[in-house]
């Protein structure tokens, strides 16, 4: 994301591909991506920024809102990352799309400083 994207005329890495690209660009600053579509769950990774809410429309999900946090993770090359959803340590790299969609708080913890907070 830091390396191939940015404000100037060359900030996309190649054709945009009707969207692909950007979609995917913003899903990977938000920490997750549908690595699958034909599955309901989204990989990890990391946020691109400490803190983002995404609103959601509660004429189509039950949750307000979906908190996404990054605390003590370097923006490159990030050491080991443990991962917190809704009070529980995420197992795995994987969240559901039901678990984010009924209102969710995912923190990204940098694993070597995280105090179980």
């Amino acid at each position: 994301m830091l390396n191939d994207f940015g404000t100037g005329p060359d900030g996309l890495p190649g054709n945009d591909d009707a969207g692909a690209i950007s979609a995917w660009f913003v899903f990977s600053a938000l920490g997750f991506y549908p690595d699958c579509p034909a599955t309901e769950s989204y990989r990890l990774g990391y946020p691109l920024f400490d803190k983002i809410v995404v609103k959601l429309d509660q004429k189509f999900y039950s949750g307000s809102e979906i908190v996404i946090e990054k605390r003590g993770i370097p923006e490159r090359s990030p050491s080991q990352i443990s991962i917190v959803q809704d009070g529980e340590t995420v197992k795995g790299w994987d969240v559901s799309h039901e678990s984010l969609t009924k209102g969710s708080y995912l923190t990204f913890f940098n694993s070597e400083n995280h105090n179980g907070e």
